[in-house]
């Protein structure tokens, strides 16, 4: 099992504070530089901060203070969000815990990597495990070769030219990451996971190119583009995974294409494959905007035989009765919430809500991020019907897959 990245490896980009207390700054410089981090920059307010990030000194970690005078660390967030910042996140604050755990929901409906909350005063021991946190950890299931389905930190993204040209030169690459029932333990599926590989060799988180896609009417052919190479593998693998859903991440942006479900169609039906053989994702966070038009498309694409799923439920804003018109088929129950569960008693209630919910719904419910055998033991107690996380396996280059479900059966949860 390969050991998390330490805080000295780990980084590729430097550390930012954001603080209107200069004490608190210069306390924490000295604790990072302790641990090992001498790349810190400070900022003394959010605006000061926000003008370096314009410039293009994008950091690979943030620590923000929520309470500042002339910007506080809510609006921060909201500008953050609104550059697409890719990069990690820790909230700082000395107000109450539930005000800190709002804000990181929050920011983590806005897309935004929250990795901690601290509350102040900081002790050098957070600080410590601050800087590996949100790196890779381990997996009781884990598939040979884990090095090469690593992608690295992208502290800063891709232009919209290199993403161009990356898609004409074939650099999108895909991970595969399994899902398995919970009452037999038996795969049923994987979520298609993509990744960009730079010239130089590194493979790229979708924090990298996602949203320059999104921002530069890219996103369109780079959901083709994966729809095609997840078809093309599916196609490739024998017969033990003929059963299997294929999910495919959409971004919210595409569902103002009204062809899109007969594009979607004729890809699958090219790769002799059928539109049931596919699960398309969509986030609760970004549900369609122009909700006719959207409920047009999804409608169209379920009467087509494709199934649609709530990703990263309970983060969002969705009201239940957008959950009960729209036509979708499964609910993902964000890690957030099944990782903090067993520890934390309002994640527990909103987590036992939202199964509570779900099967109300009819729905099938799948349980995100499950890494332990505490986790899974709370899923298989509140009913899920699927599990997907590092206790199952690590996401895997396409080939590996034929070779997980073997080595799956003879383990343990086989």
């Amino acid at each position: 099992m390969t050991p998390p990245a330490s805080a000295a490896s780990a980084h590729t980009g430097h550390v930012l504070i954001v603080d209107d207390d200069s004490f608190s700054r210069v306390l924490l410089r000295e604790m990072l530089r302790a641990a090992g981090r001498a790349d810190v920059v400070e900022a003394g307010d959010g605006h000061q901060a926000l003008q370096q990030f314009d410039r293009g000194d994008r950091p690979e970690l943030i620590l923000c203070d929520l309470q500042m005078p002339t910007m506080d660390g809510i609006e921060f967030l909201r500008h953050l969000a609104a550059r697409r910042y890719s990069g990690r996140l820790c909230l700082l604050s000395g107000t109450q815990r539930p005000l800190l755990e709002a804000a990181q929901r929050l920011a983590h409906a806005q897309r935004l990597q929250v990795v901690c909350v601290l509350e102040k005063p900081i002790s050098e021991a957070a600080v410590r495990m601050l800087l590996t946190a949100g790196q890779p950890n381990g997996s009781a299931h884990e598939p040979v070769a884990e090095e090469a389905t690593a992608a690295a930190p992208a502290p800063v993204e891709l232009t919209a030219d290199e993403l161009r040209e990356g898609l004409a030169q074939d650099r999108i690459e895909l991970l595969f990451q399994p899902k398995v029932t919970v009452d037999d333990y038996r795969p049923v599926g994987a979520e298609c996971l993509a990744r960009f590989r730079h010239p130089q060799g590194a493979l790229l988180g979708p924090g990298a190119f996602v949203p320059v896609a999104e921002r530069h009417g890219l996103i369109d052919a780079l959901t083709l583009e994966v729809l095609r190479k997840a078809a093309r593998q599916f196609s490739a693998w024998d017969d033990r995974v003929d059963r299997f859903k294929l999910s495919i991440n959409v971004s919210m942006l595409s569902l103002h294409r009204l062809d899109m479900p007969e594009t979607f169609e004729s890809i699958v039906r090219e790769a002799n494959l059928s539109p049931s053989d596919f699960m398309l994702e969509i986030t609760e966070s970004a549900l369609p905007q122009d909700f006719v038009v959207g409920l047009d498309i999804l409608l169209r694409l379920r009467l087509k035989g494709f199934q649609l799923s709530l990703d990263d439920f309970g983060t969002g804003f969705s009201t239940m009765q957008s959950l009960g018109q729209l036509p979708f088929c499964e609910l993902k129950l964000d890690q957030q919430f099944v990782q903090g569960a067993l520890h934390d008693e309002k994640a527990r209630t909103i987590l036992e809500s939202s199964v509570q919910l779900g099967h109300a719904l009819k729905l099938d419910l799948v349980a995100e991020g499950v890494e332990t055998p505490s986790e899974w033991t709370l899923v298989e107690r509140l009913k899920c019907d699927q599990v997907q996380g590092y206790h199952v396996a690590r996401p895997m280059p396409g080939p590996l897959v034929d070779g997980w479900i073997t080595q799956w059966h003879a383990g343990p949860r086989g």
